[in-house]
């Protein structure tokens, strides 16, 4: 798969990276949409994001929309990742408002919200 990594300081490669398999609770995502916000910046201009600094390669952005396209259980479809939302546990589950969420993550995968329609200036 393609990735955009920053490897530090005004350091960011387009790179091929081995194609993630899930594991037995996990699923595997084809992203279709990712945002980056001002920490990615941060990574990107200063090598760092105040303390946390840029050791190792990392790849940006953690608001994203995408398609499940590899999941043993067949229980998932379309997902997006949204930070603001942790899950109520660290196991896998729902959450109060019947969201799917990730175990041994501090983000809640939702169903993505309708598409919208175009505006025509």
């Amino acid at each position: 798969m393609k990735a955009l990594v920053i490897h530090g300081k005004q350091d960011l490669r387009s790179q091929e990276w081995e194609t993630p398999q899930p594991r037995q609770d996990e699923v595997r995502v084809r992203i279709a949409w990712g945002g980056i916000c001002g920490s990615d910046l941060h990574y990107y201009h200063d090598g760092a994001n105040g303390a946390f600094v840029v050791r190792e390669p990392l790849i940006p952005g953690h608001e994203l929309s995408g398609t499940v396209d590899l999941d043993p259980s067949g229980g998932w479809r379309r997902v997006r990742r949204s930070p603001s939302i942790p899950p109520p546990s660290a196991s896998a589950g729902r959450d109060s408002k019947g969201n799917r969420t990730c175990g041994q993550t501090a983000a809640t995968w939702v169903p993505p919200p309708p598409p919208r329609t175009p505006r025509v200036a």
